[in-house]
């Protein structure tokens, strides 16, 4: 989370991806079951705006995550929802995974 004094409405970060918003909506209801709002805030990644490249062109890892990890190092953000297969094995020591949900069924 961001170093804000006090936090009224968490607000999580998530891409625009019909899965993504599913996923973070599914982590916003959880938290919302333990009485906290949360606000959940769209982000572009660079994923997301090179349609044109095969992903592995890229010549990067995280391009589905790095721009919300950047969100939430620079306070701007409280945490982020990542898809497990879109997360790089060396993100910033900084964050921390902090919760994995239950797998939903196929």
């Amino acid at each position: 989370m961001s170093s804000r004094d006090s936090v009224d409405q968490l607000r999580l970060a998530t891409r625009g991806s019909a899965l993504a918003l599913r996923q973070a909506g599914s982590v916003q209801e959880q938290l919302g079951s333990r009485r906290l709002s949360v606000e959940l805030v769209t982000v572009e990644t660079t994923g997301d705006q090179v349609r044109d490249e095969l992903i592995h062109r890229l010549g990067t890892t995280g391009a589905f995550v790095r721009s919300l990890d950047e969100k939430v190092l620079d306070g701007e953000l409280d945490a982020a929802v990542h898809s497990m297969k879109d997360m790089p094995t060396d993100g910033p020591p900084e964050l921390v995974v902090a919760g994995v949900p239950e797998r939903a069924a196929a």
